[in-house]
């Protein structure tokens, strides 16, 4: 199974998946039981990242992210610049010199 990519060089074998890679991740949530009692539970989740070979940008702001919230902002400001370099090629592409 490849990625999406068209000429990926990743042999999309373990740990790859169609260019992600699964792993688990535990958190620490504080729950209350009463007014002056609480207590850690951990939360196991399974997430994925993008493989590095496939995606190496996407990896690259998945490794630097240090939250969820700061890896939403990065994620975000790169789909907007690939936004505008796309418009921008296309635009170039219809542009005609008289």
């Amino acid at each position: 199974m490849k990625c999406a990519k068209d000429f990926c060089i990743c042999t999309h074998t373990a740990p790859c998946e169609r260019g992600w890679i699964a792993h688990t991740v535990e958190e620490l949530k504080l729950v209350k039981t009463s007014k002056t009692e609480a207590h850690h539970d951990t939360i196991i989740r399974e997430v994925v990242r993008p493989c590095p070979t496939c995606y190496p940008e996407k990896a690259e702001i998945f490794r630097k992210a240090r939250n969820p919230e700061e890896l939403g902002e990065l994620l975000r400001a790169q789909s907007k610049m690939n936004q505008k370099k796309f418009q921008e090629e296309e635009s170039w592409g219809r542009t005609r010199t008289l």
